[in-house]
């Protein structure tokens, strides 16, 4: 589905534990969603921003089609290893998003990269079963 007005962009979501990634923007700021169906008590781990792209977890093989110029990685724990996701690339023509995946579901973690036109100030929150990221090129409204 999409809409033109916040530029949401999102998949469909399977039956069973999965989870929906979708971006858009909202005045200066741009927002990746990670929104997790049939999981209960998903938390962050840890988040970084750097200039390495995604890289599958058994090769170490950087992900194709991420594109970015700086990447920021988000570490979700307290998901199933029968997580249902979206494992290739999205596309992103937004300020500052510029691709995301959700990568290397394993032992109870899984990893979000989002490819970034430039590095960002940012916030990682949890609300309910969803993580938020808002990033903005300057300092986040907030």
């Amino acid at each position: 589905m999409a809409s033109t007005a916040d530029t949401t962009v999102s998949s469909d979501v399977p039956a069973g534990p999965a989870v929906e990634l979708r971006a858009g923007n909202h005045g200066s700021e741009d927002r990746v969603v990670l929104e997790f169906f049939g999981v209960d008590g998903i938390e962050v781990l840890n988040h970084s921003l750097d200039e390495k792209p995604p890289v599958r977890g058994g090769s170490g093989e950087p992900i194709p089609g991420m594109t970015g110029t700086v990447f920021l990685h988000v570490v979700v724990v307290g998901v199933p290893a029968t997580m249902i996701a979206p494992t290739s690339p999205t596309a992103y023509d937004l300020p500052i998003v510029k691709s995301a995946v959700v990568n290397d579901i394993e032992g109870g973690t899984l990893e979000a990269g989002v490819g970034l036109a430039a590095s960002v100030d940012y916030e990682v929150k949890v609300e309910g079963n969803k993580i938020i990221v808002n990033m903005a090129q300057g300092p986040l409204g907030r």
